[in-house]
C-alpha cells in the first residue's frame, strides 16, 4: 500500500503547530496487526503520555477528513525518546555536542559504523568526531542514526557534550 508521506506531513504539521508540538518523524508501514501510522512529536520540555493522547485525539479527525490512507490503520503517537532517531539535518543540529551512533549505506573512507560526537550539521552533511578522527558524512547516505544517551556514574543524565 503506497501512501504519500509528504502529504501526510503537510496535513499533520499544522495541527501539531497549533497544539504547540513539532513533528519529529512520521512513518507509515505495517505492523503485526496491520497498517500503522507512527507520528513522533517533540515539544519544549519534552513530551508526556498526555501530550501523545492529546495529539492523537486532535489529529485523528483531520486525518480522517483528508482521507490519505485508504486501508484500516492504527495511529501511534510518541515522543522521540532519549535515544531519538536522527533522519534529517535539523535533527542533527538539535543534538550538536551529543554522542550519536551512525551507520551508512556505503563506506566512508572504508568505514560504515560511527560512534562519536556530532560537531556540525549543514548543507546536507553531518560532521562527527569518532575515534579521534573527524568524519564528514552525507545525511542522505545514512542508513540509520540515533542519539546515544549518556549517564554519569551517579546515574544522573550527563551534561550535553561531555
Amino acid at each position: 500500500m503506497k501512501v504519500d508521506v509528504n502529504k501526510l506531513k503537510a496535513v499533520t504539521e499544522p495541527v501539531l503547530q497549533r497544539l504547540g508540538y513539532e513533528l519529529w518523524d512520521l512513518e507509515f508501514g505495517t505492523g503485526p496487526s496491520g497498517a500503522v501510522l507512527r507520528i513522533t512529536i517533540d515539544g519544549i520540555g519534552g513530551v508526556t503520555i498526555d501530550d501523545c493522547t492529546r495529539v492523537s485525539r486532535d489529529l485523528s479527525p483531520t486525518l480522517d477528513a483528508e482521507d490519505l490512507i485508504h486501508v484500516p490503520y492504527s495511529l501511534e503517537v510518541s515522543s522521540p525518546g532519549l535515544e531519538r532517531v536522527l533522519r534529517e539535518e535539523q535533527h542533527f543540529r538539535r543534538v550538536l555536542g551529543s554522542r550519536a551512533r551512525i551507520r551508512t549505506r556505503d563506506p566512508v573512507r572504508g568505514r560504515r559504523n560511527f560512534d562519536g560526537r556530532v560537531l556540525a550539521a549543514e548543507a546536507g552533511r553531518v560532521t562527527v568526531e569518532a575515534d579521534a578522527q573527524v568524519w564528514d558524512i552525507a545525511i542522505d547516505s545514512i542508513q540509520r542514526a540515533n542519539v546515544v544517551y549518556e549517564w554519569e556514574a551517579s546515574g544522573r543524565p550527563a551534561e550535553k557534550g561531555r
